[in-house]
């Protein structure tokens, strides 16, 4: 019952425009609730250099830096191993679209520098990009619009993978943007991108639990698209149609306990 009067709650206030005024409470809540911790990592970890706090806490959802730093650096590590399965990275060009102030990908460059492979990242936030920049040495950054296409030439990545993007998005951009990613990997280059699927219907309400049977996508509108307060959710079904013709390597879902990720993954060959 709790569950579910949360997201009538959430529905009432997305149709009053009240999401994101609640977003930025929680954040300052965030920040009271996580200062201790957040000083003790800084003091454990002083070279780890950290984007601003309300950067952090739009790409992340919460404002632990520990968690933050740490959770990145395991999830880089996992992206690379579900790459390896299925392509070698030695001398490739690897891209994380939608990379937000460097959280995984600022860990890539470490972790493959036997590799000499070449490191890019990718996303419509300014600041976000300005600051890796600044501070994320080793690696290739480019701004892109909300939306295409990318500034690279058609295949010109071996390996791209997205986390959580595809979930902040409308219907149109899920088409026009996977017809992007598709464009810029070469043929037989590998895509790693993660949505919210079947293990997320619990977080539903009846008539969108209905139109995600039916129509395999549920969207939830705010004002602005691609913040993390639009949120969308794909049925697998749903995906397969929009996968199309390259081959789905991986499904793993949020509920494979060798997912050592909160969404579900798909694991994608271009044709």
């Amino acid at each position: 019952m709790i569950p579910m009067l949360k997201q009538i709650i959430g529905f009432s206030l997305r149709k009053l425009y009240l999401i994101e005024p609640l977003y930025h409470v929680k954040f300052l809540i965030s920040q009271i609730q996580n200062k201790k911790d957040n000083n003790r990592f800084k003091h454990e970890y002083p070279h780890a250099v950290l984007p601003p706090d309300f950067i952090l806490y739009e790409s992340f959802g919460r404002l632990n830096y520990r968690r933050y730093y740490l959770n990145g650096k395991n999830s880089a590590s996992y992206f690379i191993s579900l790459f390896e399965k299925h392509i070698s990275l030695d001398t490739k060009k690897i891209c994380e679209w939608g990379c937000g102030p460097g959280r995984v990908i600022r860990h890539f460059p470490e972790l493959l520098s036997s590799k000499h492979a070449e490191i890019f990242g990718t996303d419509y936030n300014k600041e976000s990009i300005e600051w890796n920049k600044k501070n994320l040495p080793g690696i290739n950054f480019h701004l892109n619009g909300l939306n295409p296409p990318l500034p690279f030439a058609d295949n010109f990545f071996d390996a791209l993978y997205s986390i959580s993007v595809f979930t902040h998005l409308s219907e149109q951009s899920h088409y026009e943007w996977f017809s992007e990613l598709i464009r810029v990997v070469k043929p037989g280059g590998i895509l790693i991108i993660s949505t919210h699927g079947d293990a997320f219907k619990e977080k539903l309400l009846p008539s969108e639990k209905k139109e995600y049977e039916t129509k395999g996508l549920v969207i939830r509108k705010t004002q602005t698209e691609g913040k993390r307060t639009y949120a969308a959710f794909q049925s697998p079904d749903f995906m397969k149609k929009l996968i199309g013709k390259n081959t789905v390597l991986e499904h793993i879902t949020n509920r494979d306990p060798n997912n050592k990720f909160t969404q579900d993954l798909w694991v994608v060959k271009k044709a």
